[in-house]
């Protein structure tokens, strides 16, 4: 009798074994399957990043395009070797940000209040606003030449 106990005891630690093990396999699917979601999410954010630039001026935001600037940046004029792009990225962030709360001001006119953001907001970056001024610059100009294209698309399909 005591057999048959240890016997029926045994066969409910190997069926409680077989159950976690079958939760765990579960868990693991569900892991694989939030990791696949979160690559496929990662794809359609690149494939809407190039339809941004049409919308985000009508909707009077603009988004920051980091990966356009970390590609960009040490191809731009007023490039300094000894600068990385986390000295770069806080200029960019502004310029790219500041042109739609600007809109229809000159960059020469709000420069000003750009140099004051910047100072505010720069985090760790070594720039002064001097350096920084070029890149807030390169970033609002790119934004001008976003939303003009977005505009000539509208009148295109008038």
């Amino acid at each position: 009798m005591a057999n048959k106990q240890q016997g029926t005891g045994n066969q409910q630690q190997q069926q409680r074994t077989q159950g976690q093990g079958k939760q765990q396999g579960q868990n693991m699917q569900g892991q694989g399957m939030q990791g696949q979601g979160m690559q496929n999410q990662g794809t359609q954010n690149i494939q809407n990043e190039g339809m941004q630039g049409q919308g985000r001026q009508q909707q009077g935001q603009a988004s920051f395009d980091s990966s356009y600037w970390q590609q960009q940046y040490q191809s731009e004029p007023y490039y300094n070797q000894a600068r990385n792009f986390g000295d770069y990225e806080p200029a960019y962030r502004l310029g790219t940000e500041s042109r739609s709360r600007y809109a229809g001001q000159r960059f020469e006119d709000v420069e000003g209040d750009l140099r004051g953001e910047f100072e505010a907001s720069r985090g760790d970056s070594r720039l002064g606003w001097d350096e920084a001024r070029e890149a807030t610059r390169a970033a609002w100009d790119r934004e001008d030449r976003m939303e003009t294209r977005g505009r000539d698309r509208q009148g295109e399909d008038r």
